[in-house]
Formats: structure tokens, sequence, C-alpha cells
């Protein structure tokens, strides 16, 4: 048993801890020291000297001080926390658990032992000790507004959800009479919106809406109450409910692609081919159809993929990996012109062709909402998706014209996804080469007639800008690099270089255009150009480091990237592992096994954290 220390030491002691919380080490393995050299077998102090060697680089020696400590004092709970804090920075979470039990057992309701169980608790994925730790947590201090939330997260990711909501709705009561600052308003709010999550992850969606209404005043994040209220409506068929709730959502952000869909289907007319989305399966149902003790549920409608995760549980995650039953499949590879492409996802593609009714009731649907919003570019956008043939190409004419006159370098990007419909690259190639072949007019440059219409050339004062040409040059290049036809994006893109050679986009252009035709070298070249041209951009730097990564030359990579780091003149890329790059280090990772320097190789993947 360790031997108590005198006052005088023991406020030395807590300077330790004071010494390791505020990062300064030295200083307090200085003050261990100066206790141990009266009391050597002083068990605390031994492992407080331990824990303080171990982020001064000697491991080691930390383990030996620690063990020794709790030799010296095997009963004390600091002992024993230390034992597990040294564990956990090697992340050996399962002895760093038991070594946080063995603590509690001397010491019950210590709340930091018991935090840092909690945390290593559902790090390891443990619901159920994480849920049994934050009620321990709870009971030893109900006072503290964190424990209560923290036990209704822990029931609820135990599926207990009634106890969940249950807990929420104790906090309330318990804090009513406290709750006057505009940060607990805040806090309510969030209270509210979260049990009725939780009412709805269990199945109960009358019960969750019905929250929402009586709360509806308490509610600060309005935006988040309507998308939920909207997707309740959705689930409980109240269609019209529901497009009202998205409509309001439209006019407060009219470029939010999601919310324009959702109000779309929530619309009669369109349920045929994009039909509202379906109630979700509650817990026990998702048991039974494992379990094989019940039938399947109606098959999900394409267009839930439109939709993300959050609107809908099977809909697309908005970040992460893709989970197997949204996973990639061979007949989602397709040929576009002469060249392979990879679907990414199945997107606004409706449950079945559009017969030209249908295509004009999107039009006029689509309409209604430009007229009250002519500036949005998703409304005008997103109609492209369900139409085909000519109605297609008129509206894609309608929709180019003013980008290319503005200059959107981005255009293409948003006009990628309608390649993956059959026949539609066919009338955009058709479109591009006309506005070019008209651009090009001795007599007057215009983009040609309207689709469907004949028109004479205007005026020679109505003729377009001289930067229309250069931006449509750049979009037809763009276009025959993604159909596979490399000579002739190489001819546009050279093209536009000679009409306006100050341009950095078009020479990324270019080096894209190199990338993708496999030849690296020429593309790394580009690239170093396009840097050269606005040395200040760290985006265009990036790009160029990369390419170079692609060609193997490390070396020139590490110092292109070292320019915007903090240590531009250090040799060494030691700076850029700190500042967590990882990109960089798994595309040197992917350079060095492509050398076949496997050990360098290994050793940049590991510390991206990609193995």
């Amino acid at each position: 048993m360790s031997q108590a220390l005198p006052a005088k030491d023991q406020a030395v002691f807590r300077s330790i801890v004071k010494f390791y919380e505020t990062k300064q080490y030295k200083k307090g393995l200085k003050a261990a020291d100066s206790i141990l050299k009266k009391h050597p077998d002083h068990g605390e102090t031994l492992c407080m000297k331990g824990l303080t060697v171990s982020y001064l680089d000697r491991k080691e020696e930390a383990y030996e001080l620690v063990r020794k400590g709790l030799k010296c004092d095997l009963k004390s709970h600091v002992c024993w926390h230390v034992y597990g804090l040294l564990y956990r920075q090697d992340r050996d979470y399962f002895e760093a658990v038991k070594c946080y039990r063995q603590a509690l057992r001397i010491d019950q309701e210590n709340l930091q032992i018991l935090r840092d169980l909690s945390l290593l608790q559902i790090h390891r994925r443990d619901v159920h000790g994480f849920a049994e730790t934050r009620r321990k947590l709870l009971q030893v201090k109900s006072s503290a507004r964190l424990n209560w939330v923290g036990y209704a997260i822990a029931e609820h990711l135990c599926e207990n959800y009634e106890l969940a909501w249950k807990c929420i709705d104790n906090y309330e009561n318990s804090f009513k009479e406290q709750d006057t600052t505009a940060a607990s308003d805040y806090e309510n709010s969030e209270l509210h919106l979260y049990k009725a999550s939780i009412m709805e992850e269990a199945g109960l969606l009358k019960e969750s809406l019905n929250c929402l209404k009586e709360n509806e005043g308490k509610i600060v994040d309005k935006i988040g109450l309507m998308e939920m209220q909207g997707r309740l409506c959705m689930f409980l068929s109240l269609y019209e409910e529901a497009a009202g709730y998205f409509k309001r959502l439209v006019d407060i952000n009219t470029e939010h692609h999601v919310y324009a869909l959702a109000y779309m289907a929530s619309q009669p007319q369109f349920s045929s081919f994009w039909p509202p989305l379906p109630a979700p399966t509650t817990p026990d149902e998702h048991s039974d159809l494992c379990n094989g003790t019940a039938a399947s549920k109606q098959e999900l409608p394409k267009s839930i993929l439109s939709f993300p995760s959050t609107l809908h549980p099977e809909g697309m995650p908005v970040f992460g990996w893709l989970p197997p039953k949204h996973a990639l499949k061979p007949q989602r590879r397709l040929i576009i012109g002469r060249k392979q492409h990879k679907r990414r996802v199945d997107t606004l593609e409706p449950a079945e062709p559009l017969t030209e009714q249908q295509e004009d009731e999107v039009i006029q649907f689509f309409e209604g909402l430009k007229d009250a919003y002519p500036k949005s570019d998703s409304l005008k956008r997103l109609p492209l998706f369900f139409l085909t043939g000519q109605r297609f190409k008129r509206k894609l004419d309608e929709y180019l014209r003013s980008r290319l006159r503005k200059g959107v370098p981005s255009l293409f990007r948003t006009m990628r996804s309608y390649y993956f419909t059959p026949g539609k690259p066919e009338l955009i190639e058709e479109l591009l080469l006309q506005y070019v072949r008209c651009l090009k007019d001795e007599k007057v440059s215009w983009f040609g007639p309207l689709t469907g219409e004949q028109a004479e050339p205007p005026e020679v004062s109505d003729e377009e800008p001289p930067s229309a040409l250069l931006f449509t040059l750049m979009t037809v290049a763009e276009h025959f690099d993604f159909m596979g036809e490399t000579h002739k994006a190489l001819e546009y893109v050279n093209e536009a270089i000679a009409h306006t050679p100050t341009l950095v986009e078009v020479y990324a252009c270019k080096a894209r255009i190199y990338k993708h035709a496999g030849d690296l070298v020429n593309s790394a070249q580009c690239y170093e150009e396009v840097r050269q041209m606005d040395l200040a951009d760290r985006y265009l730097n990036t790009q160029c480091v990369r390419a170079l990564l692609r060609v193997d030359d490390t070396q020139g990579g590490m110092e292109k990237a070292l320019l915007f780091s903090k240590e531009p003149d250090s040799q060494e890329a030691a700076n850029l592992h700190d500042m967590q790059c990882m990109w960089y280090e798994s595309a040197v990772g992917r350079s060095y096994k492509r050398q076949k320097k496997y050990g360098k190789a290994l050793k940049q993947i590991c510390g991206s954290g990609c193995e």
C-alpha cells in the first residue's frame, strides 16, 4: 500500500495532473521526480510519471513505471485509470476497458472514469455496455443535462425507443424552470426534433407528426422541422400536406434539387413514373424479413435513389462508403461513344419511360416554378432528366445558350449526367456543333435558330460576344473527350487556346484530355503550364502535384506540395502528414507501389489511414 503524501507534496502532485492536461510534459516530469526523490514507492506518482513519459516517445519506460506504480498501490483507482489511458493510447481498447472497470470497482462513482469508459464502449460498438455506463453517470449526477441526453442516445442505440423518448420527457420536466436563455431554446428545439425522429424510427409515424405539431412553436430550426413534417406526411399518404411543406422549402431554397423532387413526388399526376416515397420498414418488420417469417414488402421505386438517406432510410448515403445495396453492378458500366463509363448512382431515373403527355406535364410543372423563381438554375436543369427527343433538345438549347453566353467553365459537369440516357449524347453533339458553326459565321456570330424554329441571323449589333465561341469550343472539347474521341477533343481545345491563350481553364481542360487518353506525361506538362499561369492558386497547384505523382515524379510532387505548406523550405513532407493531407500520402504510396518500392509505399499508405 502506497503511503499518503504530505500536504506540500499533494499540491505538487496536483500540478503534475495540471501539466499533463496542458501538455507541458517536461514540467510534469520534473514535478514527478521531485516527489519520487522523497517517496520513491508512491504508486500514483509513478503512474503519472509513466503517463507523462509516454508522450515523450518512451513507451517501454512508461509501461514499466505504471506497472511498478500498480504494484506499490494496487487499490488506487488513479493507477488503474492511468493504466487504461496508456492502453488507450496504443489503441488496445479491450485492455483499456478492463483497466477502467477495475478502477470503477475501487471508486464506483468517479465521473471521469465513467466518461472515459463510455467513450471506449461506444467506440467499440458495445452499445449495451455504453447504455449501462450512461445510466450510472445519470444516477451519479442527474443535475447535468449532458447525462440525460447521453442516456437517451444510449437507449436509442439499443433500440429501446420508448425508454429513450421518456428519458427526454423527464429531461424537459426536470429543467423546465431553468430554461430561460436563447441557448436553452435552441437545445430544447433540437430535443423535440430528436424525440420525433426516435418515434419515426420506431415506426410511430402519426405520433411523431403529432409531436412536431404540438411543439412547432418551440422548434427554432424551421427548415429541419418542415423537412421532417413533409417526409412524415408523405409516408402517411398525406400528399397534399406533404406538397405544402416541400413547396415552402422550395420557396426558401430554390437551388436544393431534393426539395423540388420531393415536391414533384407529392403530385398525384406524376405517381406512375415518380411515385411518392413509401413508409420505411419498422424494426419489427425488418427483423421478420431477415428471419424469413414475413412476406417481402412492395419493391422500392427506382426514384428512391435520387433522395438522400436523410429523407428515406433506403436512399443514397450523403457521405461515407456505399452499402452493398447501393454498390455498383456490372450493368452500370456503359459504352458512351467510343468509351466505357462507370455510372456512379442511379439518380433521377424515372420508374418507367414517360409518354408525351407526361413529358408535357413535367414541362408545365417546372415552368410554373421557373416563372416564380426565374434565377434558379436547378429548376431549369431538373426537367432535362425526364424529357427525351426534341423536347429534351429544345429545353437543353434554352439552358445552354445563356450559360455559354455568360461563360460558365463548369457547364459540362452539369451536363454529364444526361449522357447516360440513350439518345441524349447525339442530341447534345448536334446542338454544340451547330453553335460552333454559327458562332464562326463571317457575317454575324450567333448560336443559330432555336430548336424547332427557323430564324434569320440577327443584326451585327446583337451578335454574341467573342467569349461565347471560346466557352463553346471548350465544352465541345470536353464532350468529345467524354465520348472517347481524343483527336477531335484535342483539335477543339487547341482551337480554344488559339482563340484566347490566357484562359487557365482551357489549359486545364487540355491536361484532363491527355489524362483520360492515358498520356500522363503530356498531362503533367500541361498541368505545370497551368500552375505557372497562376502561382497563387492552391487548387491548380494540387492538380499539378497529382499529375506529377501519376508519372511517378515523387520528388517534384513533394516540392510542389510544400509550396503551400507552413514550412516551404523543408525537404521533408513530415508536416504534410501532420496536416492529415491524406490525398497526398495515398497518391505517393500508389506511386511507390508502381515503382516497386514496397517499403516506402506501405509506409505512406499506412500513414494515410488507407490500409
